[in-house]
């Protein structure tokens, strides 16, 4: 994916463009749902080809921030920019096609078609059928139990195969950045390791960016490059995965 190696020109106050390996800068982000505030001042940014993790307790704000970037919840303040572009006010639509790809907590499959029919609906975009076909089987590749069943109803998946499901449909975009909210939620150990493990190497091999919102801290911190810690609604911490792992506990940042 030759978008992943390009570099972002920001142009600063004096008009000069300046070359950027962030792709994802978050700036001053109040978010919430109508008037009530859940995300206060936050700023946090994102690198091509890293995997970002954002870890805290419930109600800390981090699916508020999910979904605000991704254009789901209307921005109550401050600016997000994507790969130079400021899409504060943008809508999912617009960012999905500009590269973005979100996977919600809750299982998020379409229970009445089948597994091809799921990952096709997710290449709704791509329009060579030859790339749609390649994506197919990257996804085939992951995820061999849906190669297997792929013409299975999707609701007759368990709950881990759904999640896998759903990884498989966000990664038939073909996208830049995913926005991956809550992977271990309700998976046996074994699955989360692989789910987690193939997101790896999707940053590795081609550069996939990923913010990561989890509670599973362990898990996280083991793909992650670098770590976020969000408390009532603000961004109290950031340290790289390894320094964050070196800790005995993270009650006292919770």
């Amino acid at each position: 994916m030759e978008q992943h190696d390009e570099q972002t020109v920001v142009t600063n106050e004096s008009g000069t463009g300046i070359v950027s390996d962030d792709l994802l800068v978050v700036s001053d982000l109040r978010a919430g749902y109508g008037k009530k505030h859940v995300v206060f001042d936050v700023d946090f940014h994102l690198r091509r080809g890293e995997i970002v993790t954002i870890i805290g307790h419930n109600g800390a704000g981090k699916t508020t921030a999910l979904k605000t970037i991704f254009g789901m919840l209307p921005t109550l303040g401050g600016t997000i920019t994507y790969s130079g572009e400021d899409v504060t006010t943008s809508n999912c639509r617009h960012n999905a096609l500009l590269g973005m790809s979100y996977i919600p907590a809750e299982r998020f499959v379409f229970s009445d078609l089948s597994v091809l029919d799921n990952l096709r609906l997710g290449a709704t975009h791509v329009r060579s059928a030859e790339e749609r076909d390649r994506l197919t089987e990257r996804v085939y590749e992951m995820f061999p139990l849906m190669s297997e069943r792929s013409s299975q109803l999707a609701g007759t998946f368990s709950g881990g195969q759904q999640r896998m499901l759903s990884l498989g449909i966000a990664l038939m975009s073909n996208p830049t950045l995913l926005l991956l909210d809550e992977p271990s939620l309700g998976l046996a150990p074994a699955l989360v390791a692989e789910i987690f493990d193939n997101v790896r190497r999707l940053a590795d091999e081609e550069g996939l960016t990923v913010l990561l919102v989890e509670q599973n801290v362990k898990q996280a911190l083991r793909i992650a490059d670098r770590a976020y810690v969000m408390r009532s609604g603000r961004i109290i911490l950031e340290e790289t995965a390894e320094e964050m792992g070196r800790r005995k506990d993270y009650w006292d940042l919770f």
